[in-house]
């Protein structure tokens, strides 16, 4: 917006400076005095210089917009190329398929064998043998029996028969019926098996489908940035040549009434291909831009009012776990009336939820009185340092909470917090150990891109808490 304002000023100087040249050259043909119509036409050419510049200066801001679309394009073809194949793809397809077929024939083969075995093994083949083999003495012995003039008796024939019909019923067939049941249990697994292969398949199918869709969206994308290259190059050629004109017009000895047309001509062709190739180029760069940009926020936290109000909402919002660093413990807890205090206590009332704060000032840690005392370094910053007048109420915290409130020595300078992991905020403040009633300027970010969210939390945990650590640290240069 500043730069048509002032592009308007400079066509109107220069449209000022034009009409003084013809007045000037009138002038000058009445009084046979040269200066009265070079004066203005060197002011009016100056102007015109003017409008070069800044135009050439925008030509160029919309090149480097250009050329940014141009390397995310690229780096979006780069991976599209590093995706598989639709060949690929098939080959892996076949080779599943010969997996699955080769997998259900070997469980198949391996449960046949087993049951077969099984079966084979089973204690009432050798009863139906021992019977067989009774049977057969028997018969024998029937054939041998010598021949009786007496009647037959043949009880105890009748009680051999009864043995056998005996141990016919107490073979084992709940043993027969639980090896049915198993032979069911496997087949229901091998559908599974089978269903879940099947499933597979179709997903690669559909991944298929979705690296197809990629590589159109980059074919059109491609094609978009050539005709806007094109487009650009027509237009800076077309520039250059009303530029060239307007330069040999200035310096010909030309009438003033065909000066006066060939300027008011020249000057509407180029405002108005400027006006309708910048709202075009404009929109298309917007229309990538909004394309290829993250779904991500980034706002600007601006003095203590909007830090303080950050904070507060952090402490209102988490459900699982809030990260606090900042060096000094402070006025900032138990600013008015306790208020983040309280909200402390509603966060770890709630179930699975832990909050944790990164505090301790790297040089606080190193100061005289601190280092020579025979307390721990906790005990010796609450009683020589005049910034962590909080850590009464803190501790108490912690012991009424052990498992889900936190104080973690760090030795630092940062001021920053997440919230479960969703937003995060860093800055300038030191959010814990100040109010937001002073006008003290201050600045921050509040963002909730996962990459920035992820990275603070990990700089939290992978810091050593030295509280109990007893190696000198050394003071820092």
């Amino acid at each position: 917006m500043k730069w048509t304002s002032d592009h308007n000023w400079l066509n109107i100087a220069e449209y000022v400076s034009l009409s003084s040249s013809f007045a000037g050259l009138i002038v000058a043909l009445t009084s046979q005095q040269l200066v009265y119509a070079a004066a203005p036409l060197t002011l009016a050419m100056s102007l015109n210089f003017a409008n070069r510049q800044r135009f050439q200066q925008q030509v160029r801001q919309q090149k480097a917009t250009i050329s940014k679309v141009c390397q995310e394009t690229q780096l979006l073809n780069n991976k599209v190329l590093s995706l598989p194949s639709a060949n690929q793809v098939n080959v892996l397809e076949v080779s599943i398929n010969h997996l699955e077929q080769a997998i259900v024939d070997i469980d198949t083969k391996q449960q046949i064998n087993s049951l077969i075995k099984a079966f084979n093994n089973r204690p009432e083949l050798k009863e139906v043998d021992d019977l067989k083999e009774s049977i057969s003495l028997l018969h024998d012995r029937i054939i041998n029996l010598p021949s009786f003039t007496a009647p037959f008796e043949p009880s105890h024939l009748t009680a051999q028969m009864e043995n056998l019909t005996e141990r016919l019923e107490n073979l084992p067939l709940a043993t027969l019926q639980q090896e049915v049941v198993e032979v069911q249990e496997l087949v229901r697994s091998l559908d599974a098996s089978a269903a879940e292969l099947h499933d597979r398949t179709r997903n690669l199918a559909q991944m298929q489908q979705n690296l197809d869709t990629v590589q159109e969206t980059t074919c059109s994308l491609n094609q978009r940035t050539t005709l806007l290259e094109n487009r650009i190059d027509t237009f800076e050629l077309s520039i250059k040549q009303h530029l060239d004109s307007l330069q040999q017009l200035t310096i010909g000895y030309i009438k003033a009434d065909d000066f006066e047309r060939l300027r008011a001509k020249l000057s509407q062709e180029l405002t108005e291909q400027i006006e309708a190739t910048v709202e075009q180029r404009v929109a298309e760069i917007n229309y990538f831009l909004k394309e290829i940009q993250p779904k991500y926020e980034y706002k600007l936290v601006c003095d203590r009012d909007q830090s303080r109000s950050f904070l507060l909402k952090a402490a209102k919002e988490a459900k699982e776990r809030l990260i606090l660093v900042c060096p000094w413990l402070h006025w900032g807890i138990r600013w008015n009336d306790g208020e983040l205090l309280n909200l402390f206590y509603k966060l770890l009332g709630k179930p699975n939820s832990s909050i944790e704060i990164g505090w301790g000032h790297y040089l606080d840690m190193e100061n005289k009185q601190v280092r020579s005392s025979s307390t721990s370094l906790r005990q010796s910053l609450k009683t020589h340092g005049k910034m962590y007048t909080a850590l009464p109420q803190l501790e108490k915290l912690e012991k009424d909470y052990p498992q889900q409130f936190k104080l973690k020595l760090l030795g630092t300078h940062e001021k920053f917090l997440v919230c479960d992991r969703a937003w995060a905020m860093l800055g300038s403040h030191n959010f814990l150990s100040s109010g937001d009633k002073s006008q003290e300027r201050e600045v921050g970010l509040w963002t909730n891109d996962p990459y920035i969210v992820n990275e603070l939390t990990k700089r939290f945990e992978k810091a050593k808490d030295l509280e109990h650590q007893h190696v000198h640290l050394a003071v820092a240069s």
